[in-house]
């Protein structure tokens, strides 16, 4: 009961984090009672899964797995990630057969489940990510959209053109906002800053018009203004702008579905 009521009144304080956390718990409940009876290694398999569910369901509402609150809670973009990818996309039912499915002639080996390079790197830069966009008035899904369609947020990233670091500056970009060298951009805290700075301009100049945001930020502000200030008919800009809206819309979708609950 402790850590049900701990929760329920973390749903006024923390209401994202206990509404996934109720979520990925409850998720096992229906199951189970309409199983029928397993084998030991399938039992023995949803059990791991359960159980580290439960751990990341009680991390979400502030407690570890011995009940004690953390120092401090994970930010919200972190944490709206690490719930909304926690599980692997489904795999694809077999089709329906009347001939019996002939005996498997050896157990596999057991698969261990990897998180992709590219999430462990947006997960280690999401307080960063919350710091410069909370200081620049930007939404951080924005700058993780961003992050992910130029670098994948990897800080030693370098383009064909020159363009580095996380948010791929340009150094005579950077320079604009006070960084010089091309190994500062490679500094993630300091690339993030600069290119949080960067586009907060943008959203004044434009009017916080994003697509044409974007597409400066891809094209430079010279080629917007060339074009009456609409998206440059270049195919990389405009591929550029679709991605960056798509990864964005994703995970504003992910973030919202993490709703307040009320617990009874």
């Amino acid at each position: 009961m402790r850590r049900r009521e701990a929760c329920a009144t973390g749903s006024v304080r923390y209401p994202f984090r206990c509404a996934a956390a109720w979520a990925a718990l409850s998720a096992f409940g229906p199951a189970f009672a309409a199983a029928p009876a397993l084998d030991a290694d399938t039992c023995a398999a949803l059990q791991g899964a359960a159980t580290a569910k439960y751990s990341l369901g009680l991390a979400a509402c502030g407690f570890d797995a011995a009940g004690a609150a953390p120092a401090a809670p994970l930010p919200r973009t972190r944490q709206a990630q690490q719930l909304q990818m926690y599980d692997p996309a489904p795999a694809p039912e077999a089709p329906a057969t009347s001939a019996p499915a002939p005996a498997p002639a050896a157990v596999p080996a057991p698969v261990t489940r990897r998180w992709p390079a590219s999430l462990a790197r947006a997960l280690q830069l999401a307080p960063v990510i919350d710091e410069v966009a909370l200081a620049e008035n930007l939404d951080p899904l924005l700058l993780h959209a961003i992050a992910h369609v130029e670098s994948r947020h990897d800080a030693a990233a370098v383009s064909h053109a020159g363009a580095r670091g996380v948010l791929q500056l340009m150094p005579g970009t950077a320079a604009r906002y006070g960084v010089q060298g091309r190994s500062a951009l490679h500094d993630a805290p300091t690339n993030l800053q600069a290119g949080a700075r960067h586009l907060a301009m943008l959203q004044r100049r434009y009017g916080g018009e994003l697509d044409l945001v974007l597409a400066a930020y891809n094209a430079g502000e010279g080629a917007v203004e060339r074009h009456g200030r609409r998206v440059p008919p270049y195919r990389e800009t405009q591929d550029y702008v679709r991605r960056v809206l798509g990864e964005y819309g994703r995970l504003r979708a992910a973030a919202a579905s993490l709703v307040p609950v009320t617990v009874r």
